[in-house]
């Protein structure tokens, strides 16, 4: 008698499961369905960059926009070390070495494959003490940026 007490009592149980799941389905039914018109990874897999034109250039003409970054006089050697295809943004990297510093004080830099232009750069150098503080020196960016060319940006600079 015990087998079919417990039976008998699991049955309600799980009617009472298969009622609440039924209750749960109602329950979203009466919810509006949300139309999402946003950004999706396929949409913005396709949009194309802004900023990014002209031609697409060599590695000698990409060296070149490296010369007038840095000024030519300053430096020493521009090693191509390798290019970038998988983004969105195709770029050449570089290595570039300067005169009259220590070997270790480099600059890593990308050049865009479309129109020559400068992507990003790390100036690797050490730094002893504080001699300006972070106004100064978001003052002293905003200027090296306008002075290279750029002077639109998405973010401010504050």
């Amino acid at each position: 008698m015990q087998g079919k007490e417990r039976l008998y009592l699991k049955r309600p149980l799980q009617i009472l499961q298969l009622l609440n799941f039924e209750n749960i389905d109602k329950t979203f039914q009466d919810y509006p369905t949300l139309i999402y018109d946003g950004p999706s990874p396929i949409k913005l897999a396709s949009i194309k960059p802004k900023g990014i034109t002209g031609n697409k250039v060599t590695i000698e003409e990409a060296k070149k926009s490296i010369s007038k970054f840095f000024e030519a006089e300053k430096i020493s050697e521009i090693t191509n070390t390798g290019k970038n295809d998988s983004g969105p943004i195709n770029t050449y990297s570089f290595k570039v070495a300067f005169k009259n510093v220590p070997k270790e004080q480099n600059a890593v830099i990308d050049v865009t494959q479309t129109g020559g232009q400068v992507y990003w750069m790390l100036y690797s150098r050490p730094s002893k003490a504080a001699k300006i503080d972070v106004t100064q020196a978001k003052a002293l960016g905003k200027k090296f940026l306008e002075a290279h060319g750029y002077k639109t940006w998405l973010i401010p600079i504050t």
